[in-house]
């Protein structure tokens, strides 16, 4: 189907998988009513999986918080269709008790996060051919965001293929390693429960 309702898988240790079934969303506002209420109601239902005091982790197609950039000198965080579904006042859909939201889409290999935000990280450099260098490579290479909102990492590359793994760490927390074919690191990250 085009469409099915979000699920969550148990990682164990309080820790949790929410996947959200947004392949066909798009990236533009959704116009249609009952297109719309539909993909809010699977919004609404994911949240309700993530319990605070977990470790939640949420995936989907489509980014929630991408930092890609207009073509006019400036950025894009996320897009209008998946803050539609969240409601969302501001370009990024408001998550809470989530450690870091997983997608691809976006032909790429990203880690990007905005303060109050849960990181999110973009692992579409798995072997097809990647998308022309649509975001600044680091925090500092990067013009401000719009609508107040406040970058607090990023890092961005093209040019290799490769995978990601998640392995547990102390503590409750996570951590993200981005690899290329040949299993050497490219980049890492702690992640932590919000």
């Amino acid at each position: 189907g085009d469409r099915a309702p979000p699920y969550a898988v148990v990682l164990g240790g309080r820790a949790r998988l929410i996947v959200y079934d947004f392949a066909k969303i798009g990236e533009k506002a959704i116009t249609d009513p009952a297109t719309l209420a539909a993909y809010r109601a699977d919004a609404a239902a994911g949240l309700a999986m993530a319990r605070a005091g977990d470790t939640n982790f949420m995936t989907d197609h489509y980014p929630f918080g991408a930092i890609t950039e207009t073509g006019k000198k400036g950025l894009r965080v996320g897009y209008p269709s998946v803050a539609g579904a969240f409601d969302a006042a501001t370009p990024l859909p408001p998550v809470p008790h989530v450690a870091a939201v997983l997608s691809g889409h976006i032909h790429l290999l990203q880690v990007a996060a905005v303060k109050g935000y849960p990181a999110q990280i973009i692992t579409g450099f798995s072997g097809t051919e990647e998308d022309e260098p649509p975001a600044p490579g680091t925090a500092a290479q990067a013009p401000a965001l719009p609508d107040g909102l406040t970058l607090a990492d990023l890092e961005t590359r093209y040019g290799v293929f490769g995978f990601a793994t998640l392995d547990r760490a102390a503590h409750g927390a996570w951590r993200f390693t981005a690899r290329d074919w040949d299993g050497k690191p490219l980049l890492t990250r702690l992640i932590r429960r919000r």
